[in-house]
């Protein structure tokens, strides 16, 4: 029977409840995968596209997460900050901050402050949930700041 077949699919991929959660956030795969696993569930027909969708799926959600252990969660972080380091090192950054007198953040911070307060907050949202999601958005928001930081015109502090 299909009902015995989804429930199947569903505990060999080890669909749980935060796989559920990270999915019904992307609205789309969700209401497919609901659409499907309904026709699965009346088909067994369907049930190896409703097996294909969920694995990807599954995949796409736990990538979101963040990682299970401390040491996981450290060198996600040091490969962010290491990123950011070299971002700035490749745009001359230090030697802007020897003209300006301060430090390029906390040159940001005075001068465009709600632009540093966005790569703050992103920063933020790092420490409070390591996802893949957020250190996209740190990502954006430091090329972001940087991008202003060496396009503004003021060189002295």
């Amino acid at each position: 029977m299909s009902v015995e077949s989804v429930a199947q699919v569903e505990h060999d991929l080890g669909f749980g409840p935060l796989d559920a959660e990270v999915l019904k956030g992307v609205r789309l795969i969700w209401q497919k995968l609901l659409k499907l696993r309904q026709q699965a569930l009346k088909d067994e027909k369907c049930v190896s596209q409703y097996r294909d969708l969920l694995s990807k799926g599954i995949a796409q959600a736990r990538a979101q997460l963040p990682p299970d252990d401390d040491e996981a969660l450290a060198a996600q972080s040091r490969a962010f900050w290491q990123w950011y380091d070299s971002l700035c090192r490749e745009q001359g950054i230090a030697e802007r901050e020897v003209s300006r007198g301060r430090p390029h953040m906390e040159w940001m911070e005075k001068f465009y402050p709600d632009q540093y307060q966005a790569f703050a907050d992103a920063v933020g949202l790092i420490v409070d949930n390591p996802s893949q999601q957020h250190y996209d958005k740190a990502r954006t928001e430091a090329e972001a700041l940087v991008r202003l930081y060496l396009g503004a015109i003021p060189d002295t502090g």
